[in-house]
């Protein structure tokens, strides 16, 4: 019996796993983005190949609005707006809780470029297709290729990817950038020392 249960396991399909683009993991090193943040990137990348490609537009659309909602903050915190403040522009209802806003506020802030603006709106777009739909809907659908496209297009290096993984991987690129602007919000300005007299 346990020999019939140890063949039937190992016959069993094994998730893909992928290492994120060389490119990609030097583009974020250069940018400051720490090891430990690249490997959860890969780890979050890596879940999602067991997801449905309705939940990876979904999924990676979150990833992407809390990330901004970090660096948002760390832009609060550099102009000392208080933490209660913070989450009455951020959370539930507030002025800055969705996406969409998040998005433009950044944007608007200089802390995205437009370009960066334009790929996370479609991501958004992307995410607004798939969670409002009473059908299945997934960014594999004719009314999203465009939007795919324009993603596909700012990273030509997932020309072979599923329009689902486009999204996926497309968001961890925005992600990174989002994570290195964020940085340079955090650190501290180094005091130079005054020479002893």
């Amino acid at each position: 019996m346990a020999d019939t249960h140890a063949q039937e396991s190992s016959n069993a399909p094994t998730p893909r796993r992928m290492k994120l683009p060389q490119k990609f993991r030097e583009s974020c090193e250069r940018k400051g983005v720490s090891p430990r943040e690249i490997k959860k990137f890969t780890e979050i990348v890596n879940s999602l190949y067991d997801e449905s490609a309705r939940a990876r537009a979904l999924i990676a659309s979150e990833w992407l609005s809390e990330a901004l909602e970090k660096l948002l903050r760390a832009r609060f915190k550099a102009t000392a707006t208080p933490g209660p403040k913070q989450d009455f522009l951020l959370k539930g209802h507030a002025p800055f809780a969705s996406l969409f806003m998040r998005i433009e506020v950044c944007a608007a802030f200089g802390l995205i470029s437009h370009d960066n603006a334009e790929q996370m709106h479609a991501v958004r777009e992307v995410r607004n297709h798939c969670a409002h739909a009473t059908t299945a809907a997934k960014p594999e659908d004719q009314e999203m290729s465009e939007k795919v496209r324009l993603l596909r297009g700012a990273h030509l290096d997932l020309e072979s990817e599923p329009a689902s993984m486009v999204v996926v991987l497309a968001t961890a690129k925005l992600v990174g950038a989002v994570y290195a602007t964020r940085k340079l919000l955090t650190q501290r300005p180094q005091r130079k020392r005054q020479p002893k007299p």
